[in-house]
């Protein structure tokens, strides 16, 4: 869990969020039945309803939507064999939320499993597969078999609990803030350690503002793509000075799992301690990972045994923070481990030291003490220690004077080992003579730490010195001493301890602390030197910013709320009678980076765009920069407008301005810390630059074929201020009415007079061409067009034009221009054979038209124009086409009594359709007594149609009819009328 501090409470309402645990509980070759549920966050609307639609594995897109109300479907109609991706889409008032996928799932029945509702009696098998099933739930079944005699009794067997057969995965780990604005934060984290045996399928974001109870979803869709340096988010629309806390929880197959794990509990501490328990206490966790804790799982390691044992019982956890251990070997010690546990799981555990099983409000004496007086003639034993670790042991209680053998031996796993006995004799007396020095004491309060500095000494005396320990119960015995120790001042040259290189974050407090040593004691003095400039350090003059503390052995150097300034090359320099030292240490303060050098550059101005560039910021903070910020606004306004924080490199090309205002650009660097200070540009008007270039001549044309042509023209005089960069070359026909360009992209310009062949011409057709020329700015005005040109060969050309009027009786007009030298004969064929009757040849000085009036299906065909001289003989091919209306359709047309108000109509398709698909069939019904036919309502097909609107009782006639883009044909009439009636139920 992490927190940050922004303003004021936001509620979003927007489409909602994915649904969660889609899955297949149904599989056979015919249908799927999914089911789901609702999605985390409903986007602050209810949902209304979902949309679930599938595909082939192999297809790209989802067809067939299917609109549910319930986080079920059953997906009928299914291919044997085939496999099917689905998509489940939730809805609210907003709109479709994001989908989410499921499969390739085979449409196959699984082997050996027969559903639950259609088992019937038990075959002889030893395998059955039960379905619909709950999820969870917890079942026990029993088996009978059955012969021709009976049913045999029940064999029951355990219960067993349905569970998915993937966990849920485990919370993901590390989640740190690394970037935050006014308004957003980007989130990091590592993925989980246990991913529940299935493939992490994404991220889900939570945030919620300090102290509110509710988490809201951040994130629309899982976050499943790693960045550049790892799993981030970047969270938007936040409140500038709201503290926020954030949680991620991992999805897989299985579902959502836990949310992070809380932090450590705090300072656990011994409250009290017997002969045999001890009584701990803690402070709950700083942080609760986004969820609350649950209890807690305190575990103890004893003294002599490998393992940890689990203090409370393995299937609760212990609610406080607060826990007696019972059941301690007196004399023993031992060390205890605390666990924090919440949704996620368990934290990492807080630890204690090595705690001694005793009773702390009794003085216990040494039991099976070993030692022997040198008195005792009888040389009596008496046990000092039960047990000793270590190879030394303070023995108490022994009489002052008494004169003391001790005597050790060692014990393994096979028993004890010899003794060996002290040499010479110890007597039991006061380390200090009271009789020779006198004892003082030292400090008039007690001393909590294990140092203390004793003050008002007198230079040149003897002094030995000895610590007593408290407790509840009184003093202990003195320490042995320390000393003689004569007072006087120990001389010696400064020396400084100092780390050579220290790295902060901006707006933190600095403490660069210098251990030093020297009597007398030295004289400081801190420098400061730019960063790669060693030679010009300057002292450092303190003030509220910077500061310096010393101390008894140490110098610090305080920088409150450290800047980017504060970066550089710090030296303390010691000075006493005896000597000087100095140290150095290298500072870099990280933070956000500067400002870009001035200044920004317009490299291409444009009407709708203009491209930026600039240089790099002389500090980078520290740290690499990772992108620009680009904002905009217009010159006579005071409101900035993002652009984009895409660009890497230097340049960038803002676009969708508009033409004739004047901007201002705002550029900002991004490293990981933030968005640094800004560079502004001059303002600058969007225009182009340049002006059009000028017309071109009138193009000339050369090289003339049947089918293609060379258009030649000249580059115009004005080149609108840049270079001619290319040409487009339009044509038309001069009975056309639009331009057409001859090329996809335009013409580069050749230099020295341009010329372009157009291929592709309709042999006999009159063109026109012109052409215009490009530059930055755009395309010029267009030349004026040629002369009309024919596409044709010089020898012979000719153009056909067929008029066609459209069915029966209209009239057939085949126009022929025909040119060559000498004048060519015409004739005019159908087919390879002989014209129709009705046709007729009209001949001209120019040209030869074939007319035939009426027309008639009959004269559709191939006409065939030959024209031949001395030179050489062409041909060319018209096909005519007559339409007409379709006929009628086939019979029988058959009527068939459906229901109370409906009946079924069937007829086949018209032997002639006119020459044009059929597009329509136009029904209308006759009631038998009386004349007039009127339109019905129906629902057709390719051949066949239901009439609905029907009377009960009466009796109709119908009448259908083909209809084509020509018209409608004639109508067939039902050969009887039909009677609405009951149908008759078998």
């Amino acid at each position: 869990m992490l927190k940050l501090k922004l303003n004021s409470p936001s509620v979003s309402e927007d489409v909602p969020g994915p649904v969660v645990d889609l899955k297949a509980v149904l599989v056979t070759k015919k249908n799927i039945v999914l089911t789901w549920s609702d999605p985390l966050d409903n986007g602050g609307s209810d949902i209304i309803g979902y949309e679930v639609l599938r595909k082939d594995a192999k297809m790209k897109l989802f067809r067939q939507p299917i609109e549910m109300a319930s986080c079920k479907c059953d997906v009928q109609g299914l291919l044997a064999g085939e496999e099917y991706d689905f998509r489940v889409i939730a809805r609210n008032k907003y709109g479709d939320g994001a989908p989410a996928d499921l499969g390739p799932i085979l449409a196959e029945d699984a082997k050996g499993k027969i559903p639950i509702d259609a088992l019937g009696p038990i075959l002889p098998e030893n395998l059955r597969s039960v379905y619909k099933l709950d999820l969870n739930g917890v079942y026990q079944f029993r088996i009978k078999a059955e012969n021709k005699y009976g049913v045999s009794d029940g064999c029951d067997s355990e219960k067993v609990q349905l569970r998915d057969p993937f966990g849920l995965p485990g919370p993901p780990r590390n989640p740190k803030i690394i970037a935050a604005t006014a308004t957003t934060m980007t989130v990091t984290w590592d993925p989980p350690l246990d991913n529940g045996g299935s493939t992490i399928q994404g991220y889900w974001l939570e945030k919620r503002e300090r102290g509110a109870v509710y988490w809201g979803r951040v994130n629309r869709a899982p976050v499943t793509k790693p960045a550049v340096k790892g799993l981030q988010y970047t969270v938007l629309k936040l409140i500038e000075g709201t503290e926020y806390q954030f949680r991620i929880a991992a999805c897989n197959a299985a579902g959502v799992g836990p949310h992070n794990p809380p932090s450590p509990p705090g300072n656990p501490e011994v409250k009290d301690k017997t002969k045999s328990s001890i009584t701990l206490t803690w402070t709950p966790p700083d942080k609760d990972g986004g969820n609350p804790i649950k209890g807690y799982i305190i575990e103890v390691h004893e003294e002599g045994s490998p393992d940890w044992r689990r203090v409370n019982p393995a299937d609760k956890l212990h609610p406080s923070t607060e826990i007696t251990v019972p059941d301690l070997k007196e004399g023993k010690k031992c060390k205890f481990r605390i666990y924090a546990v919440n949704a996620a799981g368990n934290s990492e555990p807080a630890r204690t030291g090595d705690i001694l099983v005793q009773d702390i409000l009794s003085k216990s004496r040494p039991q099976q003490s070993e030692f022997r007086t040198a008195h005792d003639m009888n040389m009596m034993h008496v046990h000092v220690n039960p047990t000793c670790a270590t190879q030394s042991l303070v023995v108490p209680d022994l009489i002052v004077g008494q004169d003391y053998l001790f005597r050790v031996r060692a014990e393994n796993r096979f028993g004890f080992g010899p003794y060996v006995e002290t040499i010479d004799r110890t007597k039991a007396r006061d380390p200090i003579r009271m009789s020779d020095l006198v004892s003082l004491r030292c400090n008039r309060r007690d001393v909590d730490t294990t140092t203390f500095r004793v003050e008002d000494l007198t230079e040149g005396d003897e002094y030995e010195f000895r610590v007593i320990a408290y407790n509840e119960v009184g003093p202990s015995r003195p320490s042995s001493t320390a000393g003689p120790i004569i007072i006087q001042d120990q001389t010696c040259a400064p020396s400084i301890e100092l780390e050579e290189f220290m790295e902060v974050e901006q707006g933190s407090d600095i403490s660069i602390v210098a251990k030093l040593r020297g009597c007398p004691f030295p004289t400081l003095t801190w420098f400061k030197a730019p960063p790669h400039k060693s030679d010009t350090k300057v002292e450092i003059q303190y003030d509220e910013h910077i500061n310096k503390i010393v101390s008894d052995d140490s110098c610090t150097l305080l920088i409150q709320q450290g800047k980017r300034h504060d970066t550089g090359l710090y030296t303390l320099v010691a000075s006493n009678s005896l000597g000087k030292a100095s140290k150095e240490m290298r500072l870099n303060v990280l933070g956000r980076p500067g400002p870009p050098s001035a200044p920004i550059k317009f490299e291409e101005i444009g009407a709708e765009k203009i491209t930026l560039s600039w240089l790099p910021p002389k500090d980078d903070g520290g740290s690499k920069i990772t992108n620009y910020v680009i904002w905009r606004r217009v010159a006579n306004r005071k409101t900035w407008v993002p652009v984009t924080n895409e660009p890497k490199e230097r340049i960038w090309t803002v676009e969708n301005l508009m033409e004739g205002h004047e901007y201002v650009f705002r550029i900002m660097a991004q490293n990981k810390y933030g968005v640094g200070e800004p560079l502004d540009s001059d303002p600058e008007v969007a225009r182009n630059r340049y002006t059009v270039p000028g017309q071109c001549e009138k193009p000339t044309v050369t090289n003339i074929t049947m089918d293609s042509m060379t258009v030649n023209w000249e580059e115009p005089e004005d080149d609108g201020g840049t270079t001619i960069t290319g040409y487009w070359l339009e044509r038309k026909e001069t009975t056309g009415k639009r331009w057409a360009r001859v090329t996809r992209d335009p013409i580069r310009p050749m230099g020295l007079g341009e010329s372009f062949v157009v291929s592709g011409l309709i042999e006999g057709s009159q063109y026109l061409f012109r052409v215009s020329a490009i530059n930055a700015a755009g395309p010029g005005l267009a030349s004026p067009p040629t002369d009309p040109i024919f596409a044709r060969d010089p020898i012979c050309e000719f153009r056909v034009i067929a008029f066609n009027a459209a069915g029966n009786g209209g009239v057939i007009r085949l126009i022929a221009y025909v040119s060559g030298q000498p004048t060519p004969d015409i004739t005019w064929t159908r087919g390879g054979a002989g014209l129709p009757p009705e046709a007729k040849v009209e001949t001209t000085a120019i040209s030869s038209s074939l007319v035939i009036k009426p027309c008639a299906r009959k004269h559709l065909g191939v006409y065939t124009l030959t024209a031949k001289n001395a030179s050489g003989e062409k041909t060319k091919n018209v096909t005519v086409e007559v339409l007409d209306v379709p006929g009628p359709v086939g019979i029988p047309f058959l009527a068939e009594n459906l229901t109370t108000d409906s009946c079924k109509l069937n007829w086949f398709f018209p032997e002639n359709d006119g020459g044009s698909p059929i597009s329509n069939y136009i029904i209308e019904k006759r009631e038998a007594e009386r004349k007039a036919w009127t339109s019905v309502s129906y629902s057709a097909s390719r051949q066949n149609a239901i009439a609905r609107g029907l009377t009960l009782g009466k009796a109709y006639f119908f009448r259908v009819a083909a209809e084509n883009s020509i018209g409608i044909g004639p109508f067939v009439e039902t050969a009887a009328e039909i009677i609405i009636k009951e149908p008759i139920s078998e």
